[in-house]
């Protein structure tokens, strides 16, 4: 199964926020513990570290992403997932939802996990929040 992760389950997990970071955490040892394939873009890794600049180091943020490296893929963003992103997001969608959309069907994955299953209105594969991820998966 190839699960791709959205951009707040991975600053969930580094900025290990209230509510959110035990399901991050648990939706990120999948690959490890169910032989999973996390997917997150390449767009996702700039995304945290811009999000993350003022509370972690830039050391720091390079020691955890190639630490997470061991475990989760990073998919491209090209001229192909531009062009099929330009095509989808007529309609007032979020661009960046819709290039990681994109990215996440080009790679092949199964599914989206995300907080913010609304973003993902469009989608043609199944979008679930970590909670519902999990839930499927112990079943």
């Amino acid at each position: 199964m190839k699960i791709f992760v959205d951009t707040n389950l991975i600053v969930d997990y580094l900025e290990k926020r209230q509510d959110f970071y035990e399901d991050a955490i648990e939706v990120l040892r999948l690959s490890v513990r169910d032989n999973v394939e996390i997917m997150v873009s390449d767009l996702t890794i700039v995304n945290v570290r811009y999000i993350t600049r003022k509370t972690i180091s830039s050391t720091a943020f390079c020691d955890i992403i190639k630490t997470m490296r061991k475990f989760i893929s990073i998919t491209s963003m090209g001229q192909s997932v531009v062009d099929e992103a330009l095509t989808l997001a007529y309609g007032n969608r979020d661009f960046e939802d819709v290039m990681q959309y994109c990215s996440a069907i080009s790679y092949g994955a199964n599914c989206i996990v995300t907080r913010n299953i609304k973003d993902y209105g469009f989608s043609k594969i199944p979008v679930y929040t970590p909670k519902e991820l999990l839930s499927l998966m112990k079943n």
